[in-house]
């Protein structure tokens, strides 16, 4: 498309709100493209995908895309179209994406039509855009994300929509163990992760692609590392305990005395996350998350324990 172009994308669901994307105007300077074309492939025809478009009528993101052919009505399906917005339930489920590094690569699997009528983007810009490109699942209930609408964001879901008031969760478990004798403050014991026990493989998964990247990177999820898993069950066999469920699911303990129990566990994998941003709160500094993924045949109630 010639530079000097100015380019209003618009596309509108079958009775959603029109929503439009709007490209750089006469003379203004353009970024580089910063990937390749984003073409899916349905049953056949192919589709570029333009852009990932907020719908202010149903409050949530859609898929804005375009035919890369000539689109005519369907009866009792759609009307004639060039441009056209899909939620993701259906997108993710039906269409294939094509694979590719470079223009070039994925050019070489479509046919000459369809090649012909790509568009070369970036068809968004805007300077001051902090935020990842990507409008990614928030992995938390819907509602939750900071306008209070929709299930995806280009931004991270807040920790509290993830995992729940973990504040009030540290404060209960410090108050329990200070009723049951030990004072971890006065000792100056650390608590460098917490535990939240997902449901459902669904869910562990959903949960970890939440976090990661986007709040802390995978320290581990691999074999088990029976020396660690043996020390951190050492320090909590050497207190007394209020309660054996919620014990049991985090790690307090002299300063630098704690290791992580890794992977494979019990015949599931166990994720530990280490925050971006360390959780602060009552005087402790929380570094990671643990994700156990529930095991194969036994059900549990998510949330932290």
């Amino acid at each position: 498309m010639d530079a000097s172009a100015a380019c209003i994308l618009a596309g509108a669901a079958a009775g959603a709100a029109a929503t439009a994307i709007v490209c750089s105007s006469a003379g203004a300077r353009r970024p580089p493209a910063a990937a390749p074309p984003e073409v899916w492939e349905l049953k056949g025809e192919y589709y570029q995908v333009l852009g990932h478009a907020w719908d202010h009528e149903v409050k949530d993101f859609k898929v804005c895309y375009r035919p890369l052919y000539h689109c005519v009505a369907a009866a009792g399906r759609f009307e004639g179209h060039v441009l056209a917005c899909s939620h993701y339930s259906r997108w993710e489920s039906k269409f294939r994406r094509l694979e590719g590094a470079t223009v070039s690569e994925i050019e070489s699997q479509l046919p000459a039509a369809a090649a012909a009528l790509l568009l070369r983007g970036p068809f968004v810009h805007d300077p001051r855009w902090a935020y990842d490109t990507a409008v990614l699942p928030t992995g938390a209930p819907p509602g939750a994300t900071r306008s209070g609408f929709g299930t995806r964001s280009h931004e991270p879901a807040l920790l509290e929509h993830l995992l729940g008031d973990y504040r009030g969760f540290i404060d209960a478990l410090v108050d329990g163990l200070g009723a049951a004798g030990l004072d971890v403050r006065a000792k100056g014991y650390e608590l460098d992760h917490i535990c939240y026990r997902c449901s459902s493989v669904a869910q562990y998964r959903k949960l970890c692609a939440a976090l990661i990247p986007r709040l802390g990177t995978l320290a581990v999820e691999g074999k088990q590392q029976r020396a660690s898993a043996a020390a951190h069950s050492a320090i909590f066999d050497q207190r007394p305990k209020f309660s054996t469920q919620a014990v049991d699911a985090v790690a307090f303990g002299p300063p630098h005395s704690v290791h992580f129990p890794s992977g494979m566990i019990g015949g599931r994998p166990i994720a530990t996350v280490r925050l971006n941003e360390p959780i602060k709160h009552g005087g402790f500094i929380v570094s990671c998350i643990e994700v156990p993924c529930p095991k194969p045949g036994r059900h549990y109630a998510a949330g932290l324990e």
